[in-house]
């Protein structure tokens, strides 16, 4: 976002609450418009209200335990006429190609439904479920954009390649076996994911009562 904007004025402002993800930023090339801060994001953010003219997050909310309380928040930092650009995959509709079907289901199943230690919650749905959460605020309007990712190739940088392997911790946890079936070998090649993104603005005001809207569904 920042190397999309040129304006020397707008100010960009990173949080994460591990250290190491701020420190890893705070490596990147230098831009004096860029702040990190380590926070969590779970409570009150760390801004003034109305004070934030666009909120983007990706892969987040399903991390977040209560959702609607999160948002919200989001919307009474935000500007009236403030945007929100929110992403998520859906990891439970990844497609992968492979010579076992079976343990091709298992693994993108497993896989979605696995809480990471590092994750306080997880909802591998929360691709399908993001324009409901925010739409049972009340507080925004706007519209969803699926985007689906397809790779033709298995090879890196391509995200199916880096998929395949993170597939591996499943059996370092002990979460699948790594013994292949007795009649045959089986290879997984990674063919489709699909992300959906809510493009939405906050109402005029921020203070306005918190009543859901009867909006369309696109």
């Amino acid at each position: 976002m920042a190397a999309r904007t040129s304006n020397p004025t707008t100010r960009f402002v990173g949080l994460d609450s591990w250290e190491r993800q701020i420190k890893a930023a705070q490596a990147m090339p230098a831009d004096l418009r860029l702040t990190f801060q380590q926070a969590r994001v779970d409570g009150r953010l760390p801004f003034d209200d109305a004070s934030v003219d666009v909120a983007y997050s990706n892969n987040l909310l399903e991390c977040i335990a209560d959702k609607t309380a999160f948002l919200r928040e989001v919307a009474g930092v935000l500007r009236p006429g403030g945007q929100v650009l929110f992403a998520h995959w859906d990891w439970d509709s990844q497609i992968f190609d492979g010579s076992d079907k079976a343990l091709v289901r298992k693994l993108i199943h497993t896989f979605a439904d696995w809480q990471q230690p590092w994750m306080e919650h997880s909802d591998p749905w929360m691709g399908r479920r993001l324009w409901g959460a925010f739409q049972e605020t009340g507080d925004f309007d706007g519209e969803v954009l699926t985007r689906v990712l397809t790779n033709i190739t298995y090879a890196e940088p391509w995200y199916g390649h880096r998929e395949v392997q993170d597939l591996g911790e499943l059996v370092k946890h002990g979460l699948v076996s790594a013994e292949p079936p007795p009649t045959a070998t089986s290879t997984v090649s990674p063919a489709t994911s699909t992300k959906a993104a809510a493009r939405l603005n906050s109402p005029p005001t921020v203070s306005l009562p918190l009543s859901n809207p009867a909006l369309p569904v696109p």
